[in-house]
């Protein structure tokens, strides 16, 4: 449906990524956002997800910091 509409990607509140919408997106070839990612349980699973495309945060300077200490493989 996103395609339909003529979107190019979906913007997603975390606990509604966390349902499916990341996978849905990546099976359409659709660029993802995420926001607002604040916990940090939640922060390090979509830094390490490589379906998120942006992350957004009230928190850059902790994301940065988790980022930093798992780099991914």
């Amino acid at each position: 449906r996103v395609r339909a509409c003529g979107a190019h990607g979906v913007a997603a509140h975390w606990r509604l990524a966390r349902a499916g919408v990341l996978r849905e997106a990546a099976r359409g070839g659709l660029f993802t956002m995420v926001w607002t990612v604040n916990e940090d349980a939640a922060l390090r699973g979509f830094l390490d997800d490589p379906r998120v495309d942006v992350l957004i945060t009230d928190r850059p300077r902790r994301a940065v910091a988790l980022r930093d200490a798992h780099p991914s493989a």
